[in-house]
């Protein structure tokens, strides 16, 4: 679930200092990317989001997979 929603999964480890750490190191490394969809169309459907960085390709972006379009 953490993946499929850009989050960070802390797992197999029973030390919560390292996983804590990661977490503090990385809120000094957010940044948020906002977008209008070339399909405004409120459907309710699924929509996938790919999110690529070509500028520096040691910079692995960490993303939701995609967002169900609001229906009326």
């Amino acid at each position: 679930i953490a993946n499929d929603t850009g989050g960070l999964a802390i797992a197999d480890t029973n030390d919560l200092g390292l996983g804590l750490g990661r977490v503090v190191e990385e809120l000094g490394q957010y940044y948020e990317v906002v977008y209008a969809p070339p399909n405004p169309v409120p459907d309710g459907r699924f929509r996938r989001i790919i999110v690529r960085v070509t500028a520096d390709p040691s910079f692995k972006p960490r993303a939701r997979t995609g967002y169900t379009a609001a229906s009326n």
